[in-house]
């Protein structure tokens, strides 16, 4: 299986074993399938393992992240939300940054949002299994991923969820970076 993983923000393959033979293809397709029927009437377009919906202010990700620790009889795949805020990125930088999970100003695991609130992964060791997660994961993301995304609309979203001082994916130094950049003091 390929995994894509960043190193110095240069994005680089992995070739991990496959399960039972299948490709890196035969994995992941059936989870993007699906994912992408689900997303695709929200207005989200794909760019590999991620989807991404453009808003006035934000854009909303949600991508497929595989787990590095997989050998040839399994595969553990999950999935990271996140919303990015361009006007929050340096000028001078704007234009070579993509909107991705590890640029996103709000990130988060789809399992934190589900009802067992902890980390979720999907063990996918037949063409059968990836079926299924794919099936698993579509619904979970309708019905934990999207509503959460959809109450982080604009940067008043952001700045609300920042001024009680939470700031999922970012250190508390970042979220008070962020709210100095948006004109206001941040919350102690």
């Amino acid at each position: 299986m390929i995994c894509l993983y960043r190193i110095g923000g240069l994005r680089r393959n992995i070739t991990m074993g496959s399960s039972q033979g299948m490709s890196s293809f035969e994995v992941k397709a059936p989870v993007l399938a699906q994912l992408k029927a689900a997303l695709e009437p929200f207005g989200y377009r794909q760019a590999g393992a991620l989807f991404l919906r453009e808003l006035a202010e934000v854009t909303h990700l949600v991508e497929l992240q595989c787990s590095q620790d997989g050998d040839a009889n399994h595969i553990a795949v999950t999935v990271n939300l996140g919303v990015y805020a361009p006007t929050l990125v340096d000028r001078d930088i704007r234009e070579y940054i993509r909107p991705s999970i590890p640029q996103a100003h709000w990130r988060e695991r789809l399992g934190i949002l589900m009802l067992e609130r902890r980390d979720k992964w999907w063990t996918i060791e037949s063409a059968e299994q990836a079926a299924a997660a794919g099936a698993d994961i579509a619904l979970s993301v309708e019905e934990y991923g999207l509503p959460q995304l959809a109450k982080i609309a604009d940067l008043a979203a952001l700045r609300k969820i920042w001024q009680v001082g939470v700031s999922p994916g970012l250190s508390d130094y970042q979220r008070r970076r962020y709210m100095e950049r948006l004109g206001e003091s941040s919350a102690e």
